[in-house]
């Protein structure tokens, strides 16, 4: 018979290799742990552009709007929702009603 301390000894190495089996399965999406949230996610970057250290610009999908935001080391802002389709914008804005033509002038 094996004494404790020993069996211990054993049980306890492979106890451990196999939660990491089970935690390396999951992170490649081999398997789903319980509680894992399982979807789309509600947030969905198209395009970043870079403007300088610190600043960029990004058009997101959230809920099935597209929005410009600027980011920057300060924080985020939302700068207008526009229309976005196929890699592009489209010719109008789609709330405010301008032209891409129109708000580069205006952002100069």
């Amino acid at each position: 018979m094996i004494d404790p301390v020993t069996r211990l000894a054993l049980a306890l190495p492979l106890l451990l290799l196999a939660l990491g089996g089970v935690l390396v399965a999951a992170r490649r999406g081999l398997i789903r742990l319980p509680g894992a949230v399982v979807g789309v996610a509600p947030l969905k970057i198209v395009q970043l552009a870079n403007l300088g250290p610190g600043a960029r610009l990004a058009v997101v999908e959230f809920e099935g709007r597209s929005l410009l935001l600027s980011i920057s080391k300060t924080g985020v802002t939302s700068l207008l929702p526009i229309a976005f389709r196929a890699g592009r914008m489209t010719r109008t804005c789609a709330v405010r009603g301008r032209t891409n033509t129109e708000l580069r002038e205006r952002l100069g």
